[in-house]
């Protein structure tokens, strides 16, 4: 993982961004790519014209550019005190080799922005989507579904160390599998990895738990298999418990559900999970 887009939108999250990127790219000596998809403001421009509801297109323009503004600059000083902080060289120094990280802003659509940036990255490192004030649902969406390549979801507070422990949870489905594969070099770094499956009547679709573990084991990974019991809880409450109980520090998930992120979070264990798990979640499509 010597590529990392981190993503950043001049939210008060970016921080929680900053530092998830920070703990797997200290790791890999990484380039970080702190990466703002400014808005355009013309894409807001509205169909109706001048005059719309007593304002004109002029105030309209000016209000939207002025909002994209705000956001670029609070994400570059954000960026700015992060760095100096962290200290974290610059990927122009001359002579520079290893952790390194620099600065990128591109002014468009912000979903395709990050679609098509996150297509050179090993890892694309987002806020977690649903936020009430500055919901990223969008870009989370492209970023999974469209670049191709790992999306990390970073819950505030995000630590800027890898953890020990981490989690897979595991259906055998090919977004599973798809999951695991990508996220395989970070397993490989932990201490221990529970494979946690719910299979309460031996029919999982797949491999199954075991057969998970022997092959991360090949690969060197310290994994151990979970099966679950549902117990009172729904599929999505019980798998988190588990992996919270095991004291994850990190989990890994394929998307597997409805076909579009935002019905994702809406239903099933990727909501839940997204909803209301407090350590990153690491999801492959």
């Amino acid at each position: 993982m010597r590529s990392i887009l981190a993503v950043v939108t001049g939210s008060e999250m970016d921080r929680a961004v900053l530092d998830a990127a920070f703990a797997v790219g200290r790791s890999f000596a990484s380039r970080i790519e702190v990466f703002h998809p400014r808005y355009d403001p013309t894409l807001g421009v509205p169909l109706v014209g001048d005059g719309m509801m007593g304002f004109s297109l002029t105030d309209i323009m000016g209000t939207l550019e002025a909002q994209s503004r705000r956001q670029a600059e609070r994400a570059r000083q954000t960026f700015d005190a992060w760095r100096a902080e962290r200290g974290v060289p610059a990927a122009e120094a001359e002579g520079v080799k290893g952790l390194c990280t620099l600065w990128r802003e591109l002014t468009g659509a912000p979903s395709e922005l990050v679609t098509l940036r996150g297509r050179l990255a090993d890892l694309i490192v987002i806020e977690r989507p649903g936020h009430p004030e500055h919901d990223t649902s969008l870009i989370g969406e492209t970023a999974l579904f469209d670049s191709g390549r790992p999306v990390l979801c970073a819950p505030a507070g995000a630590s800027d160390t890898l953890p020990s422990r981490m989690a897979v949870l595991w259906n055998g489905s090919a977004q599973a599998a798809r999951a695991v594969g990508d996220a395989l070099p970070l397993l490989m770094r932990a201490e221990s990895v529970a494979v946690i499956c719910l299979d309460e009547n031996g029919d999982l679709e797949g491999p199954s738990a075991a057969d998970l573990v022997d092959q991360l084991k090949l690969h060197g990974a310290r994994a151990l298999a979970q099966s679950i019991q549902r117990g009172g809880d729904d599929e999505p409450v019980a798998l988190l418990k588990a992996a919270m109980a095991f004291g994850a520090g990190l989990i890994v998930m394929g998307a597997y559900g409805h076909s579009r992120f935002r019905e994702l979070i809406l239903g099933g264990v990727t909501r839940h999970v997204l909803a209301h798990s407090t350590v990153p979640v690491l999801m492959a499509r």
